[in-house]
């Protein structure tokens, strides 16, 4: 599968991620280093094929070529836009029981990794202010995992951070609906009196400086980080 689908696409960088797999689970070390190495030539940043090599080098005691490429994946691991594709892309190895046990696996494995990255870096943000930025490591969680309570309330708070009220109750009754549709039950307890009180900290500060309620009007008070952190 793999070498037809470099065939019909030699520019296809998963392709080669995915032959390299292959032949590191023969014991083909080389073919395998030269497989990964035509993975980043046809994608630098492919964190897969990064982590693949790296891991190879490593095993072979081979620290100083291994080291620029744990450089590069800690950057990439810095960067809120990196890819969320699947581990292996999306081939199918159902015809090779052995090899697509072993990648079911290390797919669940690396979705694991993946998401607990992405929960540390939007909590991280939280902490730093850096709002933003946070916004788009928790919203890529909420992707993943979108009934993840954690990662909604998470993605509740730094919307109301970011002084956008209307995304924070917008996000929660996406949400309840989900839950709804999906599992038949409702946001907890926690999370309820979490998007509550993100909604009675507005209607204070807005009716405490005589407003009416709107996104544009909105006065933010300079304790919003630590309300905010005592709700959650």
């Amino acid at each position: 599968y793999a070498r037809e689908a470099i065939r019909q696409d030699p520019s296809y960088p998963s392709g080669f991620n995915t032959l390299g797999v292959i032949y590191q689970r023969r014991g083909l070390v080389a073919q395998a280093e030269q497989a990964f190495q035509a993975s980043l030539d046809r994608r630098a940043d492919n964190p897969t094929a990064l982590r693949n090599l790296a891991e190879l080098l490593d095993a072979q005691n081979r620290s100083r070529e291994s080291a620029p490429l744990h450089e590069r994946l800690a950057r990439i691991g810095l960067d809120e836009h990196a890819t969320l594709d699947e581990l292996l892309g999306d081939f199918d190895y159902d015809e090779l029981p052995d090899l697509a046990e072993w990648v079911r696996g290390q797919r669940q494995h690396w979705r694991e990794q993946r998401d607990a990255a992405l929960a540390a870096a939007a909590a991280q943000c939280e902490k730093d202010g850096a709002v933003v930025r946070g916004l788009v490591y928790a919203q890529r969680l909420v992707d993943a995992k979108p009934l993840a309570e954690h990662a909604q309330r998470r993605l509740l708070r730094l919307h109301y951070l970011r002084g956008d009220h209307a995304a924070a109750i917008a996000a929660f009754e996406r949400f309840e609906q989900r839950l709804k549709d999906e599992l038949g039950t409702r946001p907890s307890a926690e999370t309820v009196e979490l998007i509550d009180g993100l909604k009675n900290l507005g209607f204070h500060y807005a009716t405490k400086a005589g407003l009416s309620i709107g996104i544009d009007d909105m006065l933010v008070p300079a304790e919003k980080p630590r309300l905010v952190k005592d709700l959650g």
